[in-house]
């Protein structure tokens, strides 16, 4: 018995007594049969041609009876598809989807007075080589999308980490809130930020960088401060 490669279903088998009607090829080599399926006896089976696939030039592909499809090129041998009702026949050709800059045939319309003219296959390779190339460059952008997204919370923990070693003013503002701006460090160690400063802490700055400008304009010339450790 031989199966369809795509449904599965019988297409040809060996019935005992009767005589060999012809051969088949399997995946193991020929295989013999008596009996071979029609067109007829798979529409009372699996129900009435729902579809007809033929390629560009006319040749069997698949056909669809009910819902059961058959690749089988034994089915479509003598049969005339002439007798099919309108819209059950369809061809299956990718360059039939663009227009013919030759001819002027419209998408799905073969061109007139050749079978297909070549300018017509190349056109649609050229389409679908740019369409592959702008797929690849979308990946690409995506990719650096996520590359700079990656580097983007990489900079923000950064960001967050610095702020945690920097001293914070938590003298409350006008909305009784918490400052939260950066505290001063220089020329002195206050917790508070200029906003908020007491008088008594202005004058301490203030003589704080009187003090450093008097030793640095005292120090002589040429000479380096020593680094603290």
């Amino acid at each position: 018995m031989a199966w369809d490669g795509y449904c599965g279903e019988p297409v040809a088998w060996l019935s005992v007594g009767e005589p060999v009607a012809g051969t088949l090829y399997g995946g193991s080599g020929p295989i013999a049969y008596t009996h071979l399926l029609t067109v007829a006896e798979a529409i009372g089976v699996y129900g009435p041609i729902s579809e007809w696939v033929v390629g560009p030039q006319g040749g069997f592909r698949r056909v669809c009876f009910g819902e059961t499809v058959f690749i089988s090129a034994q089915l479509g041998r003598g049969f005339d598809v002439r007798t099919l009702p309108e819209g059950v026949v369809t061809v299956e050709d990718p360059d039939l989807d663009w227009p013919c800059p030759q001819c002027g045939a419209t998408p799905g319309d073969r061109c007139s007075g050749a079978s297909k003219h070549r300018v017509r296959r190349a056109r649609g390779e050229e389409y679908q080589r740019l369409q592959n190339e702008m797929s690849q460059l979308r990946d690409t952008v995506a990719n650096l999308r996520r590359q700079n997204e990656r580097l983007d919370e990489q900079v923000h923990a950064l960001r967050r980490e610095q702020r945690k070693r920097v001293p914070i003013c938590s003298r409350p503002t006008r909305a009784g809130r918490p400052c939260q701006a950066d505290a001063i460090t220089y020329p002195t160690p206050i917790e508070s930020c200029r906003i908020h400063l007491t008088p008594e802490e202005k004058t301490m700055i203030a003589a704080a960088e009187a003090q450093r400008r008097t030793e640095f304009t005292a120090r002589p010339q040429g000479t380096e401060p020593e680094l603290q450790a």
